[in-house]
């Protein structure tokens, strides 16, 4: 149409009309050796003067570099899968690549360098953020902790010399309305897989005695 200009990239990738300068300010290479310092100057510098209107991305992964307490970091390891969510609300839990860890003992801080294939427009016009980790991701069943229950039980073992014999011992389960219409209870002992204050997360069992996830939990 009249009054417009036709750019031709010549390279294909993700485009984006939000540029503010840092482009070219850091990039992975620039991260082996950083220091706490040097992120925080990065971090409280105003965005530098962009001539650009628009980007090409080129690459279908990006990197988040964080700066964490150095107790957080002993927690990950590289090459784990981290879970990353942006308070802004921008992402919410998305996965992400532990590439390295460096850590200054000196500022009680290490730099986290993570990478993600996730990519949205919301993404892509981030460059300062807040975030959330979650180191670990779990699956089961969630009930509240009030539920718990600890029971004397009786269990077949083995000794060491491979001799069967029945022993009581303590195992975690839950109280389970088992039939409805005259309100019967059972104990179903769980596998706990993660817990906290409030919650408890089992492991849902195949076999007809395990806790499944309609059965009725009793709380009080």
């Amino acid at each position: 149409e009249k009054g417009q200009k036709k750019i031709i990239s010549s390279a294909s990738g993700y485009f984006s009309n939000f540029t503010d300068g840092f482009e070219n300010s850091l990039n992975i290479n620039k991260t082996k050796g950083l220091k706490i310092k040097d992120l925080e100057n990065l971090l409280s510098t105003d965005n530098p003067e962009s001539k650009n209107k628009a980007k090409i991305v080129k690459d279908h992964f990006w990197y988040l570099i964080l700066k964490i307490p150095n107790e957080k970091a002993r927690n990950i390891n590289k090459d784990d899968v981290v879970y990353v969510s942006a308070i802004s609300g921008n992402f919410s839990y998305i996965p992400a690549q532990v590439i390295s860890i460096n850590a200054d003992e000196n500022n009680n801080y290490s730099i986290l360098v993570l990478k993600s294939d996730y990519i949205t427009k919301e993404i892509l016009k981030l460059r300062k953020e807040n975030i959330r980790i979650k180191i670990k991701s779990y699956e089961g069943l969630k009930f509240s902790k009030k539920a718990l229950r600890e029971k004397i039980v009786p269990k077949l073992v083995k000794d060491n010399s491979g001799n069967e014999k029945m022993i009581n011992r303590p195992v975690f389960g839950v109280n389970v309305v088992e039939n409805k219409s005259n309100k019967k209870i059972a104990f179903k002992e769980v596998e706990i897989i993660y817990s906290d204050e409030n919650y408890v997360l089992c492991k849902q069992e195949d076999n007809e005695t395990g806790l499944k996830i309609y059965d009725e939990v009793v709380v009080s």
